[in-house]
């Protein structure tokens, strides 16, 4: 099952996960470039070059009150959080300089 699929860039990251066998796969660009088994969460850490420059993401999954979690960081930046009080996304065309966050609750 589809978890999220976010834009960031021209870097499209999708997070599917199979909540029968606990296998989570990570797409970057179609490309399928981590899959690991996990029930309750893990990290996956991986490098994407955008314009030229390497570029360190880390996807950490999770078990939460309101079901799967996913949090992005670009180069130790959040892009995505999720929790128990709904999800921010914090939008950014580089991830760096001051972002505008969202929460889920402002569009309801």
């Amino acid at each position: 099952m589809r978890i999220i699929s976010v834009n960031i860039g021209s870097t499209i990251i999708e997070f599917d996960n199979d909540m029968w066998t606990g296998h989570e796969n990570i797409y970057v660009n179609g490309e399928l470039i981590s899959r690991k088994f996990s029930w309750f969460g893990t990290d996956h850490i991986f490098d994407v070059e955008e314009d030229g420059e390497w570029v360190e993401y880390v996807l950490t999954t999770g078990f939460g009150w309101m079901g799967i979690t996913a949090d992005i960081t670009r180069n130790g930046v959040p892009i995505l959080e999720s929790g128990r009080h709904g999800m921010n996304l914090t939008i950014s065309n580089c991830a760096l300089e001051a972002p505008k966050s969202y929460r889920s609750n402002d569009f309801v």
